[in-house]
C-alpha cells in the first residue's frame, strides 16, 4: 500500500511535480504523513509539489480537484501553510483533519469528531457554524459532533487530558485545527474540522512522542529515537504498537473524508 510506504517517509522530502492551474475545490491538511496516507491513496491522477516548507498532493475524488497538504506538526506550522494555501489556490473548502486525542471515555480509538466548535488554551471559543453532513447520523457510536481543543504541545498524560477535559468541555485535543479555521476565517474560505481519535482519554502515551511530533527532518527523528533506544530498550515496542494503532486510525479517517467530501456543496 502507498500509505504503508508514505507512513514511513520524511515528510520534508517530495516526489516532485509541479503545482496544478487555477483554483482547488477542497484542501485537506494534514500534520503527518501517516495521517493523510490513506487519503491520499483514494486520489485519482495525482501530482505532488514541494510548497514554502511543506508539501502538497492534489488530485481528483468525487469529480473535485482535492489536495491533502502536510503542513507539519504545531500552529505556527498549520497556519503558514493555510495562509499560503489559500492565498495560492482560492479553495472552496479547507478541512484540518488528522489524529486528535480522546477527552472523554466515550469517544475511543478510531472513532471520528466533527467539530461544531473550536477552543484555544485562552478560553476562546470560534462557532464554525457547521453541523454533520445530511447523510451522517448522530446516533451512530463511532462519530461524534462537538468541540475540539487545540493546545500548543502534545498530550500524552491521561491527567492532564482529564484537566483538559474538565476546562474546555471538549470531546477531543489537537495541536493545529484553532490556527486553521482563524486562517480561513480571514480568507471568508468555508472550513471544516474533521478528526480521527488516535488515543483514548485514560491512555498515557510514549514520553517520546512529544519530541518526535515536533521534529521536522528524518536525521532529527533518528537522533532522538537512538538516544531513546539507549534510555528505555522498550521504547521500540511501544513506538510499533502505536503505529500500528495510526495506520487503522488513518485508514477510518481516510472513509469517513471522502464520505464528507462527496456531501459537500460546490
Amino acid at each position: 500500500s502507498n500509505a504503508v510506504k508514505q507512513a514511513s517517509e520524511d515528510s520534508g522530502e517530495s516526489a516532485g511535480g509541479h503545482s496544478p492551474s487555477g483554483p482547488l475545490d477542497i484542501v485537506v491538511c494534514f500534520a503527518l504523513p501517516i495521517e493523510a496516507g490513506y487519503f491520499t491513496d483514494r486520489l485519482q491522477d495525482t501530482v505532488q509539489w514541494q510548497a514554502e516548507g511543506f508539501q502538497i498532493r492534489a488530485g481528483r475524488l468525487h469529480d473535485r480537484q482535492v489536495a491533502a497538504v502536510l503542513t507539519g506538526v504545531g500552529r505556527e506550522a498549520a497556519r503558514r501553510a493555510v495562509e499560503n494555501v489559500l492565498k495560492t489556490h482560492h479553495p472552496r473548502w479547507v478541512i484540518a483533519s488528522g489524529f486528535a486525542g480522546s477527552l472523554q471515555s466515550h469517544v475511543r480509538r478510531g472513532h471520528l469528531v466533527m467539530a461544531h466548535e473550536l477552543a484555544d488554551e485562552q478560553g476562546q471559543v470560534l462557532d464554525l457554524g457547521v453541523r454533520f453532513p445530511p447523510e451522517a447520523r448522530e446516533d451512530q457510536t463511532d462519530m461524534h459532533a462537538g468541540r475540539i481543543l487545540t493546545v500548543g504541545t502534545a498530550v500524552t498524560d491521561p491527567r492532564e487530558k482529564s484537566r483538559l477535559a474538565e476546562q474546555s468541555g471538549a470531546l477531543a485535543v489537537d495541536m493545529e485545527s484553532w490556527e486553521i479555521a482563524q486562517a480561513c476565517a480571514r480568507h471568508e474560505t468555508r472550513c471544516l474540522v474533521l478528526r480521527v481519535i488516535s488515543d483514548e482519554v485514560d491512555q498515557a502515551l510514549p514520553p517520546e512522542v512529544e519530541k518526535l511530533a515536533g521534529t521536522t527532518t528524518l536525521a532529527t527523528r533518528m537522533g532522538l529515537l537512538t538516544g531513546a533506544f539507549v534510555r528505555r530498550p522498550g521504547v521500540a515496542k511501544d513506538l510499533w504498537r502505536l503505529r500500528e494503532d495510526a495506520i487503522v486510525a488513518a485508514d477510518r479517517l481516510a472513509s469517513g473524508l471522502a464520505d464528507v467530501i462527496r456531501q459537500l456543496p460546490a
